[in-house]
């Protein structure tokens, strides 16, 4: 794993005097250029038509809801939660026919920490080579194999996704609630590191 920085030690004057780079935002002032986003909500509210239509700014150059400005860039979908006739279907509905625009269909889940280890997989180096300014994991319970109660979890399956497409690449994950069952308390819903 790549070094991730170094440790300074400063006095709170040189601190404050010290000169940070300005904060590049791919959907201004929401989404940070190179950083991490999640939508999370229940299943079937409307987290890939958001997604959807957030690419689409991007793809075009255009503001989000016509208030928040974006940078124009290729985006990358990687579906991996519903049937690829879905969401061809979901793709024709929001018109994403778009030179820019690519997606990874898996018929199923992908184990991103495996994925990680070996660069050489065909749809990591097209990844890679694409250079997206979005890559959108459709969704993030389906890209892993990791056992969701366990704290380095996250770190561990968000470090593999940016070891693979970099730093300067936004994620985007939908995420949503495991399956409920009926008489369950909702609010045991999502559990350990999940929730």
């Amino acid at each position: 794993m790549p070094p991730r920085g170094s440790i300074e030690c400063l006095s709170s004057k040189d601190f404050l005097a010290k000169e940070f780079p300005k904060q590049l935002f791919l959907c201004t002032p929401c989404i940070p250029l190179g950083g991490t986003v999640m939508l999370h909500g229940k299943r079937a509210v409307g987290k890939t038509a958001f997604a959807l239509t957030i690419a689409n700014s991007i793809l075009r150059g255009e503001s989000f809801l016509d208030l928040y400005p974006c940078l124009a860039g290729p985006v990358v979908y990687i579906q991996v939660d519903m049937p690829a006739r879905l969401q061809q279907e979901r793709m024709k509905r929001f018109n994403m026919a778009h030179d820019d625009f690519h997606i990874i269909i898996s018929d199923s889940n992908i184990d991103i920490l495996a994925e990680a280890k070996f660069s050489s997989n065909p749809w990591v180096r097209w990844l890679q080579d694409l250079k997206p300014v979005l890559t959108i994991v459709d969704t993030l319970r389906k890209s892993h194999s990791e056992d969701e109660n366990s704290s380095d979890t996250p770190v561990r399956v968000l470090g593999a996704w940016r070891d693979i497409i970099g730093p300067d690449c936004t994620l985007m994950f939908l995420h949503h609630d495991r399956k409920s069952f009926e008489g369950e308390n909702q609010d045991e819903a999502a559990r350990g590191s999940g929730a």
